[in-house]
């Protein structure tokens, strides 16, 4: 996962569902903003270069947003702050603090990410493989340690060997 310096948002994690128009990045010294189609020019403008060739060559298959057509169970966590954008004042992306925008997400990842499974049950094309539990209140880090969702987990490896069982 690939955060700036200065505690920046982790782009792999959201950045490919924010809208092409949205600005994820703004610095203030360098006037440049970013937005999600711009991810790899900001990690290699803040001086991750290695970060933006791994970011180069995985963005095809991020910017492929179709049902993947296999059996899918998708957990996540919902209601918490998350943050949406940073705006730095160096040049250089070494601000300690940036400041930063929330929107509701599960601590890590903004809902609008968090819902592709959700995307692909609504666009019928096999949606039957395609299965999502929600939990409200849950961060990220703390999914599988959540009774709710570890039993959750459980259940979906019973249903892989032996049957489907009452997932969405």
């Amino acid at each position: 996962m690939t955060v700036l310096p200065g505690g920046g948002p982790p782009f792999s994690v959201f950045a490919r569902l924010a809208s092409v128009l949205e600005i994820l990045v703004t610095n203030d010294a360098t006037g440049k903003e970013y937005t999600a189609e711009a991810v790899g020019e900001l990690l290699m403008d803040a001086g991750a270069t290695q970060a933006a060739f791994i970011w180069g060559a995985n963005k095809p298959t991020a910017d492929d947003q179709s049902n993947p057509g296999v059996p899918l169970y998708c957990l996540y966590g919902t209601g918490l702050d998350t943050i949406s954008s940073a705006t730095y004042a160096t040049a250089d992306f070494s601000d300690v603090r940036a400041r930063v925008s929330f929107t509701e997400g599960d601590g890590t990842a903004p809902l609008a990410s968090l819902q592709v499974c959700d995307s692909w049950r609504q666009q019928r094309q096999r949606d039957d493989l395609v299965h999502v539990r929600r939990y409200p209140g849950v961060r990220h880090a703390d999914l599988l340690r959540n009774q709710e969702a570890f039993a959750d987990v459980l259940g979906f490896v019973i249903d892989l060997t032996v049957g489907p069982g009452d997932w969405e």
